[in-house]
């Protein structure tokens, strides 16, 4: 994924992405981020505009065209008599007719401003969306993330009361196992929910096209 060959060797950190200051703004406010910051759509916007200037100069060939010129000259006969000469022209010119060469260039060029302009819409449409499920798996990862949270405490309070029923002779060795059980598979969907978490985040900054991962 970073465009690297070779080894792959890693070693995983304790680490996890912290809350993003962003994550309590709107959709609007969203996307008008990811607008400014990714890389594809300022390439489109610049494709438009090249398209743009395309089509202003097929329509140009559409006019007449003019031409101006000046010149001077200098000639001598004599040593100490020189001849100065100057001139200045002005041509208009119209081609009348180039079997529609022109205006079927001048049309081509427009629709291919609709069609830049087009993909634009629709790469903006896709980053949209592209936000839209972002926040909503981030809302859904905080959400989990809460549950969890109170699962892995409720968990560790049964275990401890089966701890103490077991030390005090009143519970079984079945009540023990089954706490034991219960506490490992709440750390372990809380490992599960802390990786969806950190997952939504970093979809979100992806989304908006970021690069600071803070």
């Amino acid at each position: 994924a970073m465009g690297r060959t070779g080894a792959t060797d890693f070693e995983l950190a304790e680490v996890s992405l912290p809350p993003l200051e962003l994550e309590s703004r709107t959709a609007d406010e969203l996307f008008r981020q990811a607008i400014s910051q990714r890389p594809e759509l300022a390439a489109l916007r610049a494709s438009v505009r090249a398209q743009e200037l395309q089509e202003t100069i097929a329509s140009r060939r559409l006019w007449p065209s003019v031409r101006a010129g000046v010149g001077a000259g200098y000639s001598a006969n004599e040593p100490l008599q020189p001849s100065w000469s100057a001139s200045a022209g002005l041509s208009l010119s119209w081609t009348i007719f180039d079997g529609f060469g022109a205006s079927a260039g001048h049309e081509s060029e427009r629709a291919n401003l609709e069609v830049a302009r087009a993909r634009l819409t629709e790469r903006e449409q896709q980053v949209w969306q592209e936000i839209e499920q972002a926040r909503l798996n981030l809302v859904s990862a905080l959400n989990e993330s809460a549950s969890a949270e109170q699962a892995l405490a409720s968990a560790k309070d049964l275990l401890r009361l089966a701890e103490a029923r077991y030390a005090e002779g009143v519970g079984d060795s079945l009540e023990l196992s089954a706490s034991q059980l219960e506490l490992a598979n709440a750390s372990a969907q809380k490992v599960r929910v802390d990786y969806d978490l950190a997952a939504a985040r970093a979809s979100l900054l992806r989304a908006l096209g970021g690069e600071e991962w803070k």
